[in-house]
């Protein structure tokens, strides 16, 4: 919940190179634990909402 919380207040800063909810989704994943990243992606989320509530399904 900490990672999210400070990956969407950081988010905005990287507008550049984060255009679409594809983007934000595999740079969301890019920094979570690996074991916790391999199994969001493949279950491929869509979204960044998904990508999250899938992350905290993989930790519990």
């Amino acid at each position: 919940m900490d990672y999210m919380g400070r990956f969407i207040q950081l988010s905005p800063y990287a507008r550049g190179s984060a255009d679409s909810d594809t983007d934000l989704v595999y740079y969301f994943t890019e920094g979570l634990l690996p074991e916790v990243g391999g199994f969001v992606v493949y279950n491929e989320p869509g979204t960044l909402q998904r990508a999250y509530k899938r992350s905290l399904a993989r930790e519990n």
